[in-house]
């Protein structure tokens, strides 16, 4: 990251300050790989993180075109896809759609449509959850049939074939579900009675025989009963009982499993975790688990080499439920390298991997080769890893709403030293300007009836107005790509009126 006209080492010598108001009221996290998604109380869906919204934002941004919304998923292995469901039973998807009819089109894994504004799904109707796998889609209707549609190699459609389906079609032979589950190729149900059915290929068969399951049909898992939840990581499958206890088997990469046992990676048979007693929400995900007990208190285990354990910790490992100080939460979310909390005044606190910034704090931590934003180099506290993670739980951010000529805008904004910054494309954009962008010499030009303002991103660059050099008086930063500009200045220095009313969070742009 390095501010237009200035240079590496005098962003080094003034660290920013990042600022705002916490994300509140919120009910639901929902977090993928490299994007992060919370359902707040009154129905709207903000996300934070790279790919599903504005291109990229470190800050809580609303999604626009959501609305009256009940619940909320993502998953990263379903090819980067959001789906929410309406209060309506409506499923409105946005990310990659691979399968299912939006908008008249019937898409497919070699017919796709990435999107960043949601659409509804055609033929699904009166849903109260959606849940991914790797290439696979479930929907729980409110009368407790389930339905799906996708690819079907291993049988995950159970619908007793192996043919992909575009559109979603019911899973026959299940008594009234309650709750639904993928670990990625197997799919899981849990029936009013707290029974478990499953089918797909689970990999306790695979680990049993050598050989790769094919379930088409559902089928019973007797070796346990009275089932409130089930979560995965990879192939280890963790089970919560109505009476507060947990259970795991499958292979323990990681120590997911949560007990130490030989061989440390491999299968392992269904057994109890001793050391969690009343709980009432358990998630898993790639290398962690967290679970909350009665008490509020937040248990945690498995690896912890992204620092998604949020114990501030070097990279270890916890092959055993330890107890985290108490954090106050009512939820648990365990991401893919992240782990957030919602807290009892709805906040939403994270930790873990940010090399997109879904970690919500404003910061974007080197990944990829990609530089850092707003985090000195080689700074391991808070932020270690080569400033990529995030190591102690930390509130996440939500953006200052940005809007231009009486519409709001979803966009990247923030507070960088009590100023608040927002992304110069969107602004632009939604003034009716068209962006070009000249990769040799880095310049981004926007262009409306005649008027010409051109941005130079290279250290030595400047911002320009129909050829005529333009002072803004504070840094514009260049951030992979992405230009922050500080919003009042830029409208100052460009004629426009750019107007901020704290109470209310929101900068007014008019050109």
């Amino acid at each position: 990251m390095i501010p237009v006209g200035a240079s590496a080492e005098k962003m080094q010598e003034q660290p920013m300050a990042f600022g705002g108001k916490g994300i509140t009221n919120v009910k639901q996290v929902a977090s993928g790989y490299a994007s992060t998604l919370a359902l707040k109380n009154d129905g709207t869906v903000w996300a934070w993180g790279g790919n599903l919204t504005t291109r990229l934002t470190t800050t809580a941004v609303q999604i626009p075109g959501l609305s009256d919304v009940e619940s909320i998923t993502y998953s990263s292995a379903y090819a980067d896809t959001a789906a929410a469901v309406k209060k309506d039973g409506t499923v409105w998807m946005l990310g990659y759609l691979r399968y299912g009819t939006f908008d008249g089109v019937t898409y497919s894994s070699t017919n796709t449509l990435f999107t960043r504004v949601p659409k509804q799904i055609e033929g699904l109707q009166d849903v109260k959850d959606i849940q991914f796998g790797s290439n696979a889609a479930f929907a729980l209707k409110k009368d407790g049939t389930v339905w799906s549609w996708g690819s079907n190699e291993y049988g995950e459609l159970g619908n007793g074939q192996v043919k992909t389906l575009a559109a979603p079609a019911l899973v026959a032979g299940l008594p009234p579900i309650t709750a639904i589950h993928s670990d990625g190729v197997t799919a899981f149900a849990i029936d009013k009675n707290g029974k478990l059915w499953y089918w797909g290929s689970p990999y306790w068969y695979y680990y049993q025989t050598g050989k790769q399951a094919v379930v088409t049909k559902p089928r019973l898992f007797d070796k346990l009963d009275h089932i409130k939840a089930i979560t995965s990581s990879g192939s280890a499958t963790l089970l919560l009982r109505s009476d507060g206890t947990v259970w795991s088997f499958g292979d323990n990469y990681g120590g997911v499993l949560g007990r130490n046992k030989d061989p440390l990676e491999g299968p392992l048979h269904l057994e109890q975790l001793p050391e969690l007693q009343s709980i009432e929400e358990l998630s898993c995900s790639y290398l962690q688990c967290l679970a909350l007990d009665q008490l509020d208190h937040v248990w945690v285990w498995g690896n912890n080499s992204y620092r998604q354990i949020g114990d501030g910790l070097q990279p270890h490992r916890f092959d055993h439920p330890v107890k985290l100080a108490h954090q106050q939460a009512v939820k648990v979310v365990s991401g893919v390298r992240t782990s957030f909390l919602i807290k009892k005044d709805g906040t939403v606190w994270g930790a873990g991997l940010n090399g997109e910034g879904q970690i919500g704090r404003g910061v974007l931590g080197a990944w990829g080769g990609e530089e850092s934003f707003g985090v000195p180099p080689y700074s391991y506290e808070p932020y270690s890893w080569g400033t990529f993670s995030v190591t102690k739980y930390e509130p996440v951010l939500e953006a200052p709403r940005v809007v231009v000529d009486g519409k709001q805008i979803a966009m990247w904004s923030m507070q960088i030293d009590g100023t608040v910054y927002a992304s110069v494309r969107g602004i632009m954009e939604s003034l009716g300007y068209r962006m070009t962008w000249n990769p040799k010499d880095k310049i981004a030009v926007a262009l409306k009836d005649g008027k010409e303002f051109s941005f130079h991103t290279e250290e030595t660059g400047g911002i320009y107005k129909n050829g005529q050099s333009i002072i803004v008086g504070k840094e514009v930063y260049n951030v992979r790509g992405e230009l922050l500009a500080p919003v009042r200045e830029l409208g100052a220095a460009f004629g426009w009126s750019a107007v901020w009313e704290p109470e209310r969070y929101t900068i007014y742009v008019t050109e």
